[in-house]
């Protein structure tokens, strides 16, 4: 299999998902660069991809002056192509499967919260009502990525490549864009928001914020969810869980776990 042509039916398979744009050229560019290296080793044909060859090119990147959500995302967009072509029955065996993405968290600041204490926090989210589901995926996407709340509630649906564990944040800090690693817990958190928490609070069509406000006043309900709202969200939560810090996520107090997700 020629590698240029499974590639391009790959993104062709991305395409009719109805993939948002910026997440298909992801895609693209991340598997554009794998492209090339590959054929840098002479290889030209998927079906000679083997794990060895895998670890081969993720020990290539840290050669490369590549941010570490960034070396991340190449292998984990590497491994969705290859489970996919597993799926469509092109490859018996996924060579990728055992060749995981490294990512190296930043330390963590010595006034943060403990990882019980964040058990905590997200255990008082509450139940699996839409808001409890909502703000559960909230406190496990700051905590899994350490993202800015300006970061969080700029988030659209396409943003979030659950497939791929990564979430593109488009309008960081003096209007950069990058990856962030996605951890499996916030995955799996944002997923069930997706299926059971999201659709309940959608009021109107055409709304692409991931976040959605449930907030009854002012016909605020199902519009993007703003700054103060997860500010009051996290606050009455902590409040509930009984942490006497001062809870917030605007000062980094809820941040990544400092190891490999």
């Amino acid at each position: 299999m020629i590698l240029g042509d499974v590639i391009e039916r790959y993104t062709r398979s991305l395409r009719a998902r109805a993939l948002a744009a910026s997440t298909i050229q992801l895609y693209e560019h991340h598997l554009g660069a794998f492209a090339r290296w590959l054929l840098q080793q002479g290889i030209d044909d998927i079906r000679l991809v083997t794990p060895e060859i895998l670890r081969a090119y993720r020990a290539s990147l840290t050669t490369l002056p590549l941010s570490e959500p960034t070396k991340y995302a190449r292998l984990a967009y590497v491994g969705r192509f290859f489970a996919w072509l597993v799926e469509q029955g092109e490859l018996i065996a996924d060579p990728s499967a055992t060749v995981r993405p490294e990512w190296r968290g930043r330390a963590l600041p010595r006034n943060v919260l403990t990882e019980g204490e964040v058990a905590r926090l997200i255990t008082a989210a509450g139940d699996d009502s839409p808001l409890a589901l909502r703000d559960r995926a909230i406190l496990e996407l700051f905590y899994s990525t350490g993202i800015r709340i300006g970061e969080l509630v700029a988030l659209d649906l396409g943003d979030a490549d659950l497939a791929a564990g990564v979430v593109f944040v488009r309008h960081g800090k003096g209007g950069t864009q990058r990856l962030v690693p996605l951890g499996e817990s916030a995955a799996r958190a944002i997923t069930a928001y997706l299926q059971r928490g999201r659709p309940a609070l959608q009021q109107q069509p055409g709304v692409t914020a991931l976040f959605l406000s449930g907030s009854l006043a002012h016909n605020a309900r199902g519009v993007r969810l703003g700054r103060p709202g997860v500010e009051q969200r996290i606050t009455a939560i902590a409040a509930r869980a009984k942490i006497e810090k001062h809870v917030t996520a605007h000062d980094g107090q809820i941040v990544q776990k400092g190891e490999m997700i």
